[in-house]
């Protein structure tokens, strides 16, 4: 829901921008992180990165992350998302395959911002292997969601380390007052 995405107001297409998010909140194909309510305000400028250690059944997958601004009344609104497709985890002009079940590390680049979070507020971090239809389908072989038939996809069942050996993090560029 909302981001930046091109030709808003376009009939057919996505609304951009910040968009409450709670009606998103059964989702079961996404994983929450959300941190307690903050005792100060919080500016955070520049560029805003999330990295995850991860593996998959497949062998390529696509990873996206959310920012997102939780109220004191529980409303939440998007701040700042990204992705990233697997077989191009090193740059887009170095395509590699995974080895599924193999642990990669994958830097979600979620662009940079200019954003305040206020006091009492909470910072929630979403994890999602699709952000369909505002990105292209992964159909998880390899090949493009253009030349791969819907009956060849691949269902990919992935998995999140947050433990000391695979860590994951957000990393948030804090202004300082």
């Amino acid at each position: 829901l909302g981001g930046r995405n091109l030709f808003q107001g376009t009939p057919g297409a996505y609304l951009s921008g910040p968009m409450e998010q709670s009606r998103l909140d059964d989702r079961r194909d996404l994983v929450r992180f959300t941190g307690r309510p903050l005792d100060r305000s919080l500016t955070i400028t520049g560029d805003l990165v999330v990295s995850i250690v991860a593996t998959t059944t497949a062998v390529d997958t696509d990873w996206t992350a959310k920012l997102v601004d939780v109220f004191p009344d529980g409303r939440s609104y998007n701040v700042a998302d990204g992705i990233v497709r697997a077989r191009f985890r090193h740059g887009t002009d170095r395509s590699r395959l995974l080895e599924p079940g193999e642990p990669n590390r994958f830097d979600i680049q979620l662009g940079p911002t200019a954003y305040s979070f206020l006091q009492g507020h909470c910072l929630r971090v979403e994890i999602a292997s699709s952000n369909f239809p505002r990105f292209d389908r992964n159909p998880g072989t390899g090949g493009t969601s253009a030349d791969t038939s819907p009956s060849e996809y691949t269902v990919a069942r992935q998995t999140v380390f947050l433990d000391e050996a695979h860590a994951s993090w957000l990393e948030l560029p804090v202004a300082t007052p």
